[in-house]
């Protein structure tokens, strides 16, 4: 049976662990809120042209902070996603884009 003394332990090792984790999602986050966007054209669809993350959503980001507040690693989880993925303006897709520098390439 855990003795309080254990749990005290893994406690401590889990919020001294989570710290570093925690200002890496709050750092992400708060890009997220400057994201000025980037050059994409979509695979899918063609469609080139700014594209934000998917945490520059009002909805994605409430979901990021309610899971930090839920529990850390779940929101760290969320927000390492949610700052790699630039959705489509036009049909919605999230992960077919090309790089910027292909795109240039193309247009050349």
């Amino acid at each position: 049976m855990p003795t309080l003394h254990s749990l005290a332990e893994f406690l401590l090792m889990y919020f001294l662990l989570a710290i570093p984790a925690l200002i890496y999602a709050v750092v992400k986050l708060w890009e997220a809120r400057k994201d000025r966007g980037k050059y994409l054209r979509c695979a899918h669809c063609g469609h080139a042209g700014k594209m934000y993350t998917v945490l520059k959503k009002k909805d994605f980001s409430t979901a990021a902070w309610f899971l930090l507040l839920l529990g850390i690693l779940p929101g760290v989880i969320f927000i390492s996603w949610g700052s790699r993925r630039y959705p489509c303006r036009r049909c919605g897709t999230v992960s077919s884009h090309l790089s910027s520098s292909e795109t240039l390439a193309n247009y050349r």
